[in-house]
């Protein structure tokens, strides 16, 4: 592979490209001189430096292009499943409007099943056996909880614990499962919807 000073521009970018793209798959033993192959690439006379500069811009300008499509293509995603699940209430609406269990088509079939899920009303009244809490703290200090667990008066565990500032999450599956079984959950409920199947 020719680091030749006089190479026109697409040419360095060409090399610079088949180069970078080698770099994930170089043998280990390779990588050295594949490094020194790119090092003499960026190096090239003066009068290229700017271009390779150029060269680097528009490597830029396409990662900001690629991040500004998947941004349009996430928000299509999000208008695309708004618009299905407007589509699908108004489809459920009719049907139970109509009393019908099932709408055929001459090649599809919506039908509805009822199912139940957890709605929140009050979050600080749910029992805390009903939510975990997230810690974010430094791996010495939990390692140090773990070995002085036992050793530690309750006193100083808990001011040591109390520290801590734990993330809340409430579960909603737990919610379910004890309200199924005759449980009354505080600040929950039970709320049955009926969802639209399409065959």
């Amino acid at each position: 592979m020719s680091t030749d000073l006089t190479l026109p521009l697409y040419e360095i970018e060409d090399e610079l490209i088949a180069l970078m793209e080698s770099v994930e798959t170089c043998p280990e033993e390779l990588r050295a001189e594949l490094d020194a192959k790119i090092e003499a690439y960026i190096g090239l006379e003066r009068s290229k430096v700017d271009r390779v500069a150029q060269f680097l811009a528009v490597l830029e300008y396409a990662q900001k292009d690629g991040k500004d499509e998947i941004a349009r293509l996430q928000e299509r995603i999000k208008a695309a499943a708004t618009a299905a699940e407007r589509l699908e209430g108004y489809v459920i609406r009719v049907m139970q409007a109509r009393g019908l269990k099932k709408l055929e088509g001459k090649n599809n079939t919506f039908s509805l099943r009822t199912s139940s899920g957890v709605i929140v009303t009050d979050s600080p009244i749910v029992p805390n056996r009903h939510k975990t809490a997230n810690l974010k703290l430094p791996l010495d200090v939990w390692g140090w909880i773990v070995r002085e667990l036992i050793a530690l008066s309750p006193y100083e565990l808990w001011r040591q614990v109390s520290e801590l500032k734990p993330v809340e999450t409430i579960s909603l599956s737990s919610i379910k499962d004890a309200i199924k079984a005759g449980e009354t959950v505080p600040g929950a409920d039970l709320e049955f919807r009926d969802n639209l199947i399409r065959k």
